[in-house]
């Protein structure tokens, strides 16, 4: 059942006050603490999640700002910083400092790959049993896979439900503090007859802890929250819904558009016998035998369920945005995009074959835990990737170099962007290496994509050569898109652009339609994930905002240039337009400038109807669920900016958001930390779509 709480019983441990209304600026964010701990005022504030952490330094810093006032943003990250810094100072003392003591480093990395690997294999099995449970449950009705992924799982008796890929990020994502630990062993001796499973799963319960603070201060530090005291402790809920939720609602969106074509080609597969319209990889791994030393690669055409799956990753790196990008080297030379989505593949099947099928052995040895770490030499998997893709030697390492994380070397890396785009983990032998199969197979291909495009261009594409090739993207698709529409005549509409130095302004995209002229700043920025990832995301998009309404502005005032580059038979209205290259901020109106991505935006140029969805059931036709935007130009004049504003793509996930809780024990007797987050309610999700009410 899902948990969902209501907002009066979070909402009764502040005062009543006016909720600011729409979503919030960056600028709302700002405060004088703020300042100090983002190094944009001295002297600076250690953070509550370092071992420095102390106390009395912040009230130093307190007492020098004299009579400045502090404004109730700076109560709350004063604190929710002494919380998380109490709370870590007794999770290190009491625990943490002693975990590992007389452990070997490789030892620590070894148990923190079994217990990852092991949470991947248990929330994996517990979320198949909650579809299954779920789709009996619809009796017969249509499901939703992207709103199926938001079912509650219990990972364990006692702890709060959360959605699979909110506890598989988890366990993904405390690995570095594993790593922190493994790189500063502590002197000690090991107990005899030591319980090796008992070990990994009580640190990994401690350093999920330490996380989980350590993610809470993100949130408390780049988000709006409110912060005061229940009846059980402490509570955290969201000052701007719009904020938290849209994050949410945006990742889905975007998981459902990489599934679409896929989905879609696997359904036209079934009517089509041996018609495959993507092809899988011609060779991969289909077995491996363990014993033998060093283990031997069974290589052979994929099984029908390994080449289901390569076909569908193919085809969701195949129709995102970084598929232009596929043939840029991001490493060695030799060593693509392209190159690297087919070594993953390879080696998701490699790590499928190494894992083990029981998750919870009895008494496990280093063996076991070795086993369920995915601990194997270097050399089977660059021949894993020579023999399956036909490269060369040289090529295959360069490739598994690449994916290969050094777990101390890497460290703050690691704690600032994960394992997502490298997922092999190296052992000091430097002969061995530990797989993280939640990040490796569970992970986000495109995630992964724009991971290690940013290992190359950094997180804003707009301003590098990426950038530029975007742009002329999204004006090819854009005049594409119009000239094919069979409702708008070849005089109705028109797409040019200002290049830089043409003009005073240089324009990414202009788009007329009848009289109505979008003014598109076209921006290719890498997804967020981190709080400070969400933060300086909305600030590239207020400054995005900034420039389509400046260069709006100016093109107002230049007639003749309008007339030239867009023709028309009157009088043109103007309307500013931030375009993206992702679902992250789509339906935001940023002080009356809108912001869109370019799928939607060819969508909305490239027919008057919009397929809300489509319904597969056995043989039968595939029936489409279409709503009309627009049947006229007229039309399409006066309705484009209400269409960007509410956006179907997302309106659906939006309407169908509720909230649960996210329950942290503290460990000084003060109860528990109960935080407010939001996921998609499949049922209401269903209930608001086009096929509510069938069946099939």
């Amino acid at each position: 059942m899902q948990g969902f709480v209501e907002w009066p019983i979070l909402l009764a441990a502040f005062e009543s006050r006016d909720h600011l209304g729409g979503m919030l600026r960056t600028s709302d964010l700002d405060s004088t603490i703020f300042r100090h701990l983002t190094g944009k005022a001295k002297p600076a504030l250690i953070h509550p999640t370092n071992t420095a952490f102390d106390p009395a330094g912040w009230k130093a810093v307190v007492d020098a700002i004299g009579d400045e006032p502090l404004s109730p943003r700076d109560m709350l990250l004063m604190q929710v910083a002494m919380l998380i810094g109490v709370q870590n100072a007794i999770l290190r003392h009491r625990y943490t400092s002693k975990l590992f003591a007389g452990f070997a480093p490789d030892q620590v990395l070894t148990l923190a790959l079994a217990n990852a690997n092991r949470g991947y294999l248990v929330i994996k099995f517990k979320a198949d049993v909650a579809a299954a449970a779920a789709f009996e449950a619809a009796g017969g009705r249509p499901l939703d896979f992207g709103a199926i992924s938001q079912l509650l799982i219990e990972p364990a008796p006692g702890q709060s439900p959360a959605t699979a890929d909110d506890l598989n990020n988890s366990f993904v994502d405390t690995l570095p503090h594993w790593f922190a630990l493994a790189r500063d062993i502590t002197e000690g001796s090991r107990a005899p007859g030591e319980d090796l499973g008992g070990i990994a799963q009580r640190a990994g319960a401690c350093l999920s802890l330490e996380h989980a603070f350590r993610s809470i201060w993100q949130e408390a530090l780049w988000e709006p929250w409110r912060f005061g005291q229940g009846a059980d402790g402490y509570v955290m809920v969201p000052d701007d819904t719009d904020w938290m939720a849209g994050w949410r609602v945006w990742d889905l969106r975007e998981q459902s558009l990489h599934l679409q074509g896929a989905m879609l080609n696997r359904q036209l597969e079934k009517r089509i016998p041996n018609a495959y319209l993507t092809r899988s990889l011609a060779r991969t791994v289909t077995a491996i035998d363990l014993d033998a030393v060093p283990p031997t690669l069974t290589v052979a055409a994929p099984s029908e369920q390994q080449a289901a799956a390569h076909r569908m990753s193919i085809d969701a790196v195949s129709d995102a945005y970084t598929f232009v990008f596929a043939d840029q080297v991001v490493g060695a030379p030799g060593v693509t995009v392209a190159l690297l989505s087919e070594a993953v593949l390879v080696l998701q099947d490699l790590a499928v074959a190494a894992l083990p099928e029981e998750y919870d052995p009895v008494a496990p040895d280093w063996t076991i835990m070795e086993r369920l770490a995915c601990k194997l030499p270097r050399a089977t998997l660059i021949e894993a990737l020579r023999d399956t893709l036909g490269i060369g030697l040289a090529l295959a390492e360069a490739c598994i170099a690449f994916l290969t994380v050094d777990p101390a070397a890497d460290l703050g890396e690691l704690f600032r962007i994960g394992l997502w785009h490298k997922p092999l983990v190296a052992m000091a032998d430097g002969e061995h290496v530990l797989i993280a199969a939640g990040a490796l197979i569970w992970g986000s291909p495109i995630r992964r994509t724009e991971r290690w495009l940013q290992a190359t261009g950094g997180d804003d594409l707009s301003k590098t050569p990426n950038g530029l090739i975007y742009e002329a993207q999204v004006r090819t698709l854009a005049e594409q898109a119009l000239r094919e529409n069979t409702l708008f005549a070849s005089t109705d509409w028109c797409v040019s652009h200002l290049p830089k130095g043409k003009a005073k302004e240089e324009v990414d995209l202009l788009v007329r339609i009848g009289n109505r002229v979008l003014v598109g700043e076209i921006k290719c920025f890498l997804g967020p994930s981190e709080p400070s990832e969400c933060y300086n995301y909305v600030r590239k998009l207020e400054k995005a905002a900034d420039q389509a309404r400046r260069k709006s502005d100016w093109l107002a005032t230049q007639p003749a240039l309008l007339d030239a580059l867009l023709g028309g038979s009157g009088a043109l209205e103007i309307v500013p337009l931030v375009i993206v290259n992702q679902s992250n901020g789509v339906g935001l109106v940023l002080d009356g400038c809108q912001v869109t991505d370019a799928h939607f935006l060819q969508i909305v140029l490239g027919d008057g109807d919009y397929h809300r969805g489509a319904k597969f059931e056995n043989d039968e036709p595939i029936e489409f669920n279409v709503e009309t935007l627009y049947a006229t130009v007229k039309e399409a004049e006066e309705r484009l900016t209400r269409i960007f504003a509410e956006h179907l793509g997302v309106q659906r996930y939006r309407d169908a958001v509720r909230w649960t809780t996210n329950v942290i024990p503290l460990g000084d007797g003060s109860g528990s930390l109960q935080i407010a987050y939001p996921i998609v309610d499949e049922t209401a999700y269903y209930a608001a779509g086009p096929f509510a009410g069938t069946t099939g």
